[in-house]
């Protein structure tokens, strides 16, 4: 998804996925006491001058740690901005500490000494934290923690393929239609989702628009940006947003519950913006995702708690598994069972092969397939002993009679010296009880063999940003058999080459044999609870866009932290249908993200298309309210229009679900199969406690009760809470 641009080297991003590790038979220990516990990366940063200057009492201030800590971005093999780079927050660094136990009060306490602890969780044994560098290794130290993680930053957005490349008006029909829109409306830009979704005739035949719905947003930022053209009160003085002063009279404003401590795109506040389009009546409530996955977690529950029936994201957290729930998954379903429709970006990480290579028009985005051990080629085995590998070998990546350790990727040149890639593995062993070692690497055009670091024990996820150059790069992937036979595991691998804008070609892009080439969906998107919404562009949507992620999923291990604190392998692997449904992106917005015209802006994605979607939910659920959240999503799902495929290999369901989705028939279906009370009236309600344009805290508008309970019990199994340091 969209983020900022940054260089790193070829060094593994080492952060937590969540949950309490349990290293199994054969896996590797995780030693705690004198800094052990810490990352390889956060061992490095302990040991920086600026750590030394604070522990001396000289103090490192905000700006000088941030300084310093960019220019060891190379050392440390991160980004200096964007997804996959160091959160650092008032000099502190974002961390994610793991406990064998817990933790419990006395834990929290004795942590909320050294740090700002943002979440925790005793039934996952994680806590979320900022921590000053001068107190990294005293917080590793601390009684019960076997691993500190730097908490990379997560990908939200946008896709940042070229405007002129999708499907969609060219530049001058969009704006001449936003112009002529915008003429008639109280709206600055038109709300142009709403035709093809059909919510017009939905809204006008069954006089709905949202009211008495409350529905919650999850991205990155709602009014941190730096760069942002407008401001929320400007939003709502231009009628696409609601709030006191709103044109069209929608004048219930967007309730804030947290805002990214530090500056980021307001994407967010662009994802409410479409949410009003299609349900300008509905209260919007919007939540960082924060920095890993607590406080993302956290997020999901306190907008239940707040009242939130509909609740959307479009944040891929790198450490969010494939093959099962993580932590985010089981809170998804954890939610979805008590009530809440949860959606998600199915995310836009679908790549084709180029014109004129042999992969052209073939999915070439990942590679998935079992582990078959073959030799290592010389250069892949020359980097063992230096990285302490007594013994190992290779995937072969050919799923005939031959052996192939090598992925080669074509790529073009980077459009920019700081465009990065990111690349990540999973495999299919029990989150938290992984046995095996699995790491991957490439060999550069000159014949080094670089090597990703070892990722955390326990957890079957590795990733990496880099910088990537014209030329092949040949992908490998290494299973560490150095613990002996227990660690001969031989998985499902999936890996995922997120270089949208440079990936031309794929050596092996036919999917045979068991091998799976170009899925690329996954994370809590692939929740049963959640419904996965892919993108089809709104001009002409009867297909997916390009770029709109694939599925299926298969799922290989049950993760119910309730029951065990590790997942426990399936007796048979099941296959998930993703996505569920299709939405439309390329929505107006008033400054985000192509301007196409003066004051207008066009938000491509499926994080645009999924926003669209939560609006037509909430829609149903002011239309129906007795109907329930899985009356809901049969209702959705049945009434979608099927949409035609357009890649080989694929069925068109694993492109976009039940198809694009028809916002009139949802509701004659939806009202047709619940009977329920009368809907709450379509007006304009002026909420009682007013909350200012820019989305500042204020007093909650009055929920339904049903709602509170539902949240409240949700916050108590779930067992996270916010607390902050007094240093």
């Amino acid at each position: 998804m969209r983020g900022r641009q940054g260089r790193v080297a070829l060094v593994a991003v080492l952060g937590v996925v969540g949950g309490l590790v349990l290293p199994a038979a054969g896996a590797q220990a995780v030693e705690t006491g004198s800094g052990h516990a810490l990352s390889d990366r956060l061992e490095l940063i302990a040991g920086l001058p600026l750590a030394s200057r604070a522990s001396d009492g000289d103090g490192a201030d905000a700006a000088d740690v941030e300084t310093q800590l960019d220019a060891h971005a190379d050392d440390l093999g991160v980004a200096v901005d964007g997804p996959g780079s160091l959160q650092v927050i008032d000099g502190r660094i974002a961390v994610t500490v793991r406990y064998s136990a817990g933790p419990g009060d006395t834990d929290i306490e004795r942590l909320s000494a050294l740090a700002e602890v943002q979440a925790s969780s005793s039934l996952f044994g994680l806590a979320s934290a900022l921590v000053a560098p001068s107190d990294l290794r005293a917080v590793a130290d601390l009684p019960g923690v076997v691993g500190v993680d730097e908490s990379p930053e997560a990908a939200v957005g946008s896709t940042e393929a070229p405007l002129a490349a999708r499907p969609a008006e060219s530049t001058a029909a969009a704006a001449a239609a936003a112009t002529a829109a915008a003429a008639a409306d109280c709206r600055i830009v038109p709300a142009n989702l709403r035709a093809p979704l059909n919510v017009d005739l939905a809204a006008s035949l069954h006089g709905v628009d949202g009211t008495g719905v409350v529905v919650g947003v999850i991205s990155d930022s709602f009014a941190t940006s730096t760069t942002a053209v407008t401001t929320p009160e400007e939003d709502v003085r231009n009628g696409v947003l609601p709030g006191p002063g709103n044109p069209c009279g929608y004048e219930q404003p967007v309730r804030v519950l947290a805002d990214s401590k530090t500056p980021r795109s307001d994407e967010g506040r662009a994802m409410v913006q479409l949410v009003h389009q299609i349900a300008p009546g509905a209260t919007v409530l919007f939540a960082t995702d924060g920095t890993d996955e607590m406080t993302f977690a956290q997020a999901m529950n306190d907008l239940a708690a707040a009242g939130a029936t509909v609740i959307v994201d479009d944040v891929m957290q790198f450490g969010d598994p494939v093959f099962q729930n993580g932590p985010l998954g089981w809170t998804v379903d954890r939610l979805a069972a008590q009530g809440v429709t949860y959606l998600s970006s199915a995310g836009n990480y679908t790549i084709t092969g180029a014109a004129g290579t042999p992969s052209a028009g073939y999915s070439i985005g990942s590679w998935e397939g079992d582990y078959r051990p073959t030799p290592c080629p010389a250069e892949v085995a020359a980097v063992f002993p230096g990285e302490g590998i007594s013994s190992g070998d290779c995937l072969d990546f050919d799923p005939g009679d031959g052996s192939d350790a090598y992925d080669r990727l074509q790529f073009s040149a980077p459009d920019s010296p700081e465009r990065y890639a990111t690349f990540i593995m999973n495999w299919s062993e029990p989150y938290q009880s992984a046995r095996g070692a699995f790491r991957f690497g490439v060999v550069t055009p000159d014949g080094k063999a670089d090597l990703v670091p070892a990722g955390t024990p326990g957890i079957p996820v590795v990733y990496v940003t880099d910088v990537v150059q014209k030329g092949e790069l040949r992908f490998f992937v290494i299973r560490d058999t150095s613990a002996g036979s227990t660690a001969e595991v031989t998985p499902r691998v999936r890996l995922l080459y997120d270089a949208r804008t440079q990936l031309q070609d794929a050596q092996w892009f036919l999917s045979q044999g068991g091998d799976v080439v170009g899925a690329t969906l996954g994370g809590h998107a692939a929740a049963a609870g959640a419904l996965a919404v892919a993108a089809a562009p709104a001009s002409a949507p009867s297909a997916v866009e390009p770029f709109s992620s694939t599925g299926p999923t298969t799922v290989y291990s049950d993760y119910d932290p309730t029951r065990i604190p590790t997942s426990v392998p399936l007796p048979v692997p099941e296959l998930r249908p993703k996505p569920d449904v299709t939405s439309v992106d390329a929505g107006y917005t008033d400054f985000f993200d192509d301007q196409v015209a003066e004051g207008r802006y066009v938000f491509s994605g499926t994080s645009a298309a999924a926003p669209a979607a939560a609006g037509v939910v909430a829609l149903g659920r002011q239309a129906a309210p007795g109907a329930d959240a899985a009356a809901l999503r049969s209702a959705l799902l049945e009434t979608a229009r099927p949409l035609d495929g357009t890649l080989p290999g694929f069925r068109a369901t694993d492109l976009s679900g039940a198809g694009l989705i028809d916002a009139d028939a949802f509701l004659d279906t939806l009202l047709a199969d619940t009977p329920s009370p009368s809907p709450t009236a379509a007006v304009n309600p002026v909420a009682t406690a007013e909350l200012a344009a820019t989305g500042s805290p204020a007093v909650v508008p009055t929920i339904v009760a049903t709602g509170l309970a539902l949240a409240a019990l949700a916050l108590g199994t779930i067992g996270l809470r916010r607390r902050r340091s007094a240093k």
